[in-house]
């Protein structure tokens, strides 16, 4: 308070001195503006203003200022005052004011408080500067007030005008007009879009440079008798609302609904829904996830495409058939994974589910779509109706492309080789014989030109024609798949696809030599082209080499190159050590990992990645008929085929490996070969095929292990159905592996087999017909009379299958052989009768080839 005092005092001091001269009155307020600019730059750190200190607020100002003598309290008064007078400037907003002394209009602001620290140090005493300083607040604003009325008369482009009131009218109407349309009660974004919707020649622009500058300002202050806006959540977003029953309902009505899509928002539907208007509405159709492609989880699969599932349960959303169709087709991409039964039921549900849509959708799919459908649930239980469904639209989109009698067929506007190819491998698969849908697809492929085909659609559609086993045999569609084949170059084909087609050829007796030697070129030119790495599946080449030793194909080049890619993957995965659990080749000699694998070894892990003991076996069977398996590669392939194991109960896998392996087999091999036989299941053995295989490898390996063979024997004796084929195969096999002590049951067994075999031909009601051959029927005669087991009862059904019996050209042999036996039987008219036939027959094969 003191201080005060003292600083009232001084200003009055000054002022007496002012009052001798103006001159020294300047340097006094000089030498005042200096100190305020020293204080000011002493309260700055870092060109930041910062508030002073209080005089008690540390010990060391408290110490400062015991220090100050009273002659000095009022220049520290003064400075304080002057701080504080201007730190509170600073918040004072800029507006026009007049100099207290000047009577000069100045803005009164931040800068200006060195202005009120004159009105300080001027003449007039506190209490009338104060006075004079709130007098020049107000002629300040009145003058502010003044002015901007001076400023809008003297520029009037500056004022907004008031709209134009017949506008005003119009624009209030169609504004109510649009809340009615909604409910009475709308939100602003909706209006403004509903607006659009409803009147959209409005002239909008009639408005520009008045006061409504939106439908805010329009309603707030043109409208406020007729609407009522408030306030949402969303500061942005107003709700407009009418002020009659109407609005009062709407307003309802409107929170209502608010509240209902809160819920459903938080709920999992709420992803289905887009905000278009400030409301929550559901499309039509909600795509599916980007890149499903790139998933390679099936639980994550599953969750990123659940919710599309879920919207559409809850018809909030659609799924278009061809989404449904690509979420099945990534769904069988990952179902491997699907280990545990909570996974496979979810799995099947979401297959249900996507199939029940694809089905709804069916006449929308495309041919392509719809043989991705097929694919995906064609090696899948209870979807009859779906792919009956699915057979009747393709056999519609067939007869869009041309149909039948059609003169000029556009199919490939509506298929393609390839879809053709999964449509027909699907219904192949899922071993349904549509007989009307294979027509129809045999049409469409034989009215496509035959360079849209590549090598992979010609095997497939071969393949699944073959395996489908449609009655009658389409001659006229494997003529065209044999003529496009030949005209593919060898650079379009590749080993799988040389199997794949080789042997469905072989399986429908379609068999064109020129077709089949061109087929072994090009896999003779790939491996030159390519080396062993173009051969590193070994399902192909033992598909492959099978279908050739039937087919009887005798390229020699094509054996030898097979055996050696066979034998070159085999020798680089011998000299590498694969490590599964780190996943990596290492050398057998050496720790290091190879990291980066060559060509040749990335085949060569192949190879041995895809083999198991069948392939093995078969590869090896097929290259020793055709005398291509050497010492070496044969042991490298028994050694292989011992790791891998045949399994349990692959008899044909067996025969294959004795058949193979047993002619020049050690005794590990010979060992494991008696094991497999032995450790077969009685189960597997009741089949007389089977039984007939096993001996008749054995016997053609020479390989005679007394306790394999007399387990085959007596498996034989307990089989009571057979086919006059493997009669005469399992007689001749065991004759060749001398098993007198279990040959004699065999033998008693198989005469009564033969017996009840012809019979049932010769006894048939509707039409009698012989159940084995001439040739049959003379083997199976040579070696009962040679073992002294020959019958009367067997004799008479051979008199009586006589007559029935369909000769050949070449059946003249076993038709004497068979009367040598009746006669040595003492059966000499019978003997006589059989060869009248074969003199007979032999008559009539001259006959034909004279005519």
């Amino acid at each position: 308070g003191e201080g005060m005092e003292q600083a009232w005092q001084g200003c009055g001091e000054d002022e007496e001195e002012r009052e001798r001269g103006e001159g020294r009155e300047r340097r006094v307020a000089t030498k005042r503006v200096d100190g305020i600019r020293e204080i000011q730059g002493r309260g700055r750190v870092d060109n930041k203003e910062s508030s002073l200190p209080s005089p008690s607020s540390t010990p060391r100002a408290r110490g400062w200022l015991a220090k100050v003598k009273p002659a000095r309290c009022r220049s520290i008064a003064l400075m304080l005052m002057l701080f504080l007078i201007k730190t509170c400037c600073c918040f004072v907003p800029t507006m026009p004011g007049r100099g207290v002394l000047s009577g000069r209009p100045q803005k009164l602001c931040a800068k200006g408080g060195l202005r009120l620290l004159h009105c300080f140090l001027s003449p007039p005493p506190a209490p009338a500067a104060l006075h004079a300083l709130k007098m020049s607040a107000d002629e300040g604003i009145e003058w502010g007030a003044e002015r901007g009325r001076d400023d809008g008369a003297g520029n009037g482009g500056s004022m907004l005008k008031e709209p134009a009131s017949e506008l005003v009218e119009a624009a209030l109407n169609n504004a109510e007009a649009v809340i009615r349309a909604a409910g009475g009660c709308i939100d602003s974004l909706s209006f403004g879009r509903e607006w659009k919707s409803m009147f959209p020649d409005f002239p909008r622009s009639m408005f520009d440079g008045t006061r409504i500058s939106s439908f805010n300002k329009l309603l707030s202050v043109y409208g406020a008798d007729r609407f009522v806006i408030e306030e949402t959540k969303k500061k942005e977003i107003k709700l407009y609302v009418l002020k009659d029953a109407k609005g009062r309902e709407g307003r309802e009505a409107y929170m209502r609904a608010e509240e209902q899509l809160a819920e459903l928002a938080a709920s999992p539907l709420g992803a289905f829904f887009e905000i278009r208007g400030g409301r929550m509405r559901a499309g039509l159709s909600k795509s599916l996830p980007p890149n499903l492609a790139s998933y390679t989880k099936l639980d994550l699969l599953l969750d990123a495409i659940e919710p599309n599932l879920v919207a559409f349960a809850g018809g909030v959303s659609s799924v278009s058939g061809r989404d449904a169709v690509t979420c099945l087709n990534h769904i069988k991409r990952l179902q491997y994974q699907a280990k545990y039964p909570v996974q496979q039921t979810r799995v099947s549900s979401f297959v249900r589910a996507f199939a029940d849509i694809a089905k709804q959708s069916m006449q929308t799919l495309s041919s392509k779509n719809t043989a991705l459908l097929l694919n995906a649930l064609s090696d899948r239980e209870g979807y009859e109706p779906l792919l009956e469904l699915a057979s009747l639209h393709l056999q519609e989109l067939a007869k869009m492309a041309g149909g039948e009698g059609s003169q000029e067929l556009d199919a490939e506007d509506f298929f393609t080789p390839q879809a053709v190819a999964v449509i027909v491998n699907a219904y192949a698969k899922s071993e349904r014989r549509d007989a009307a849908l294979f027509r129809a697809m045999s049409r469409v492929v034989q009215h496509l030109r035959p360079e849209t085909f590549d090598a992979q659609a010609v095997a497939n559609i071969a393949n699944a024609f073959a395996k489908a086993d449609v009655r009658p045999r389409d001659e006229k569609l494997f003529e065209v798949m044999r003529k496009i084949a030949r005209g593919i170059e060898w650079e379009g084909w590749n080993p799988t696809a040389l199997a794949v087609l080789s042997t469905a050829l072989v399986k429908v007796g379609s068999l064109d030599e020129e077709l089949m030697v061109y087929l072994c070129k090009c896999a003779v030119l790939i491996y030159e082209a390519q080396g062993a790495s173009a051969f590193s599946s070994p399902a192909a080449v033992a598909a492959l080499l099978s279908s050739m030793v039937e087919a009887k194909v005798a390229e020699e080049t094509f054996f030898a190159a097979m055996a050696t890619s066979v034998e070159e993957n085999l020798k680089l995965a011998h000299t590498m050590k694969y490590d599964t659990k780190k996943n990596f080749l290492v050398p057998k000699n050496n720790n290091k990992p190879v990291k980066k694998l060559s060509g040749a070894q990335k085949s060569a892990k192949r190879f041995i990645d895809s083999c198991n003991g069948a392939l093995v076996a078969s590869i090896a069977r097929n290259l020793r008929m055709r005398g291509k398996l050497s010492s070496e590669l044969s042991s490298r392939l028994s050694l292989l085929c011992r790791e891998l194991s045949l399994g349990n109960g692959h008899a044909e896998s067996v025969a294959d490996a004795i058949a193979a392996f047993a002619p020049s087999a050690d005794k590990a091999t010979t060992l494991f070969l008696s094991d497999c036989i032995l450790l077969l299941p009685l189960q597997v053995l009741k089949s007389s095929a089977t039984v007939s295989d096993l001996l008749v490898a054995m016997a053609g390996a020479g390989w005679g292990d007394g306790a394999a063979a007399a387990k085959l024997v007596t498996a034989a004796v307990g089989i009571e159905s057979y086919t006059g084929e493997e009669v005469v195969s399992i007689l001749e096999s065991t004759r060749k592996l001398n098993m007198p002590r279990h040959f004699a049951p065999l033998l008693s067994h198989m005469q009564k087999v033969v017996v009840m075999i012809l019979k049932q031909g010769t006894d048939c009601n509707t039409r009698p017909y012989a159940a084995m051959s001439a040739k049959q029927l003379s083997a199976v005669a040579g070696i009962l009379h040679e073992a002294g087991a020959v019958n009367s009862s067997l004799l008479d059904e051979y008199v009586r299958a006589l007559p029935l019996l369909k000769l050949s050209p070449t059946d003249e042999k076993a038709l004497l052989e068979v009367g040598a036996v009746l006669e040595e039987e003492g059966r000499k008219q019978d003997a006589e009768t059989w060869r009248r036939k074969a003199s007979e027959n032999t008559l009539i094969a001259k006959i034909s080839q004279l005519g």
